[in-house]
């Protein structure tokens, strides 16, 4: 979770639209990325790029939640004629992430610091969106506003990879993902005053933007999963 940052005509600079009710992950910053490798020994992760090399074209990225700039440098990497819009609620998350991308490739990304609920795109259009440990923050009722939000922005043939914890249907996996994501929400909970504390399947809202599964990779016995939807022209119900 972060926030962004708007280059100007004059060179980088910060554009704050507002850090709403998810700033305080300013107070896990500095030691998120640590704090995942140690947890998830490179789960999280896998899961991220699960899908990335296959898709096979980029003209303009919106990150959502990018964090400490895990997901950024590799997409950059993957298409080098793409820019990228990276948008997080954090200045300390966004000024790591930053930190990870080439000096060469600096003027490619524009940064936004906001809440996902008072973001504006003015217009800008994407081929490739990823919420990557994003929308498992949100309740039915705000996911219900954010997902429809994003999709708006998507051009009519576009990718959206998702990757988040999961909760199996049944048994003893059930069970285990109960246990972890349980713990997971509650010390998040404590450190960042995040109020959610279940997940929700965003799949009626992707669907309804015209969305469609493409592929699907689950990991670790179904406690993180990735996604790969995908929306090409004339699926778009949204508009």
């Amino acid at each position: 979770m972060a926030g962004a940052v708007r280059r100007g005509a004059g060179g980088p600079g910060l554009t704050e639209a507002t850090a709403g009710g998810m700033a305080e992950f300013d107070r896990i910053a500095p030691h998120y990325d640590r704090l995942e490798r140690w947890f998830s020994r490179g789960l999280m992760q896998s899961a991220r790029v699960a899908h990335l090399p296959s898709i096979s074209r980029c003209r303009h990225a919106l990150l959502l939640g990018e964090g400490p700039g895990r997901f950024l440098p590799l997409v950059l990497r993957q298409f080098p004629q793409a820019r990228v819009t990276c948008v997080d609620s954090s200045a300390k998350m966004i000024m790591l992430a930053r930190r990870e991308v080439a000096e060469a490739n600096d003027h490619r990304v524009a940064w936004v610091q906001a809440d996902i609920h008072s973001w504006q795109p003015h217009g800008e259009r994407f081929d490739l969106i990823a919420t990557n440990f994003f929308l498992d923050c949100f309740e039915a009722e705000d996911l219900a506003q954010i997902v429809p939000r994003i999709a708006a922005t998507a051009e009519d043939q576009a990718d959206w990879l998702i990757a988040d914890f999961n909760l199996p249907a049944r048994g003893f996996a059930r069970w285990r993902a109960s246990l972890i994501v349980g713990g997971l929400y509650r010390a998040f909970g404590l450190a960042t005053g995040l109020a959610t504390r279940r997940l929700i399947s965003c799949r009626p809202w992707l669907e309804e933007a015209g969305f469609q599964l493409h592929r699907r990779t689950d990991f670790d016995f179904g406690l993180v999963r990735s996604d790969w939807w995908t929306r090409t022209a004339g699926q778009n119900n949204a508009s």
